[in-house]
């Protein structure tokens, strides 16, 4: 990152937030190129663990489409049995 563009992104902050947020991110920030804070192995690596989360995201999302199904089952089972009582209490009180 040049030293034009952390001058760019500290203005940015200054007007979104305020300076002493700007002056925190930009304390975050290393001045140094990111080719200089990571190698291609690092990269690779990250790109594995991105790849792991996302096969576990898609387990979850998964999981929770089953899990709806099941819910929307039971609703609809538990409904049939509510009217089910419900006409059988209409019914008794009718005939007595």
């Amino acid at each position: 990152m040049s030293e034009q563009d952390r001058s760019r992104l500290y203005a940015w902050w200054c007007e979104q937030a305020d300076e002493s947020l700007a002056e925190y991110v930009m304390s975050c920030l290393s001045p140094v190129p990111l080719p200089d804070l990571a190698t291609k192995s690092d990269i690779a690596r990250l790109d594995t663990a991105f790849e792991r989360l996302d096969t576990k995201f898609e387990r979850l999302v998964d999981a929770r489409e089953a899990d709806r199904k099941e819910a929307r089952h039971q609703f609809r089972w538990l409904a049939g049995i509510g009217v089910s009582i419900l006409g059988v209490v209409v019914g008794l009180g009718i005939f007595s």
